[in-house]
């Protein structure tokens, strides 16, 4: 503590507390980064549920501090498609679906790669 007294009135000619920028950030470094790795590893969880599994941390935050966070690491909607993507037998299915009853493909869809 004396070492760090010192070297406060050395750089800064005084002892006393100085004014920083800014409110200093409510989720510490370990609990953001706890954050999104739970946000990346399960993409269907709800910021109410990652509120709380941030409060069994100890950090007691709001949704939208979640939210701000996790914008800002590049992670935006908290909920999966409710479509599901098409398999390529699927795919197919639907192709010899629409050959039989809507009398072929245009031109340009026949030389795709969904025709066999």
């Amino acid at each position: 503590l004396l070492l760090l007294r010192h070297r406060a009135l050395k750089e800064y000619g005084t002892t006393t507390n100085l004014p920083r920028e800014g409110h200093p950030p409510k989720l510490t470094d370990q609990a953001r980064r706890a954050l999104i790795r739970e946000a990346t590893k399960r993409p269907k969880i709800s910021l109410k549920e990652l509120q709380s599994s941030t409060a069994e941390i100890g950090v007691s935050v709001h949704r939208t501090t979640l939210s701000r966070t996790l914008h800002r690491a590049g992670l935006y909607r908290r909920v999966a498609r409710k479509k599901p993507l098409l398999k390529e037998k699927n795919k197919q299915t639907c192709l010899v679906f629409s050959k039989r009853h809507v009398g072929g493909l245009p031109k340009h869809m026949e030389e795709g790669p969904l025709v066999r």
